[in-house]
């Protein structure tokens, strides 16, 4: 373990150097431990942070629907300041309702290169299993202030029904 530890500092100094936000730093380390995962199996980052995501559009306009590849990644990054206003907006809006409302943000044009319209949809997103740990990276873009990080804080929630911003699961 020694090894791979100073392996592991080595990395994140270089990592540091070259990185500005937390969540990249933690993605970095992530990637890294897929180095240490045994060939016979996948590794234990792997199995429990992977979230095999799934994109859909149906335009609006064209109804055309393409097909986007699934994705991997190891949770969501949220801004911290996104959430507050929020908050602050709608008052008494549970956590994962937030999320909902943020996710809903994504949008993509249709794609005039393959025979769309090129009008502005919003995303589904898709996940056919949930994974047993499920990661929110929040992102401190200013320097928040103590109230700011209060504020957060209190609109986080410890447990949430991913299947309220997923489609593909069963409720709870």
């Amino acid at each position: 373990y020694s090894c791979l530890l100073s392996d592991l500092l080595a990395l994140l100094e270089e990592v540091l150097s070259m990185l500005s936000g937390a969540a990249e730093v933690l993605v970095a380390i992530l990637e890294f431990w897929h180095c240490w995962k045994n060939a016979e199996r996948e590794s234990l980052v792997t199995r429990l942070l992977t979230l095999e995501e799934n994109e859909r559009m149906c335009c609006r306009e064209c109804r055309k629907k393409p097909n986007y590849p699934e994705q991997s990644s190891y949770g969501f990054v949220m801004a911290a300041d996104s959430i507050r206003d929020l908050k602050s907006t709608f008052g008494n809006i549970e956590f994962v309702d937030i999320f909902k409302v943020i996710r809903m943000e994504y949008t993509v044009c249709c794609d005039i290169k393959t025979g769309g319209c090129g009008i502005t949809n919003f995303v589904h997103h898709i996940i056919s299993k949930c994974p047993p740990i499920f990661t929110i990276v929040l992102e401190w873009e200013k320097s928040e202030t103590e109230k700011e990080i209060s504020e957060t804080t209190k609109a986080l929630d410890w447990e949430i029904d991913i299947s309220r911003i997923y489609e593909g699961l069963e409720p709870k």
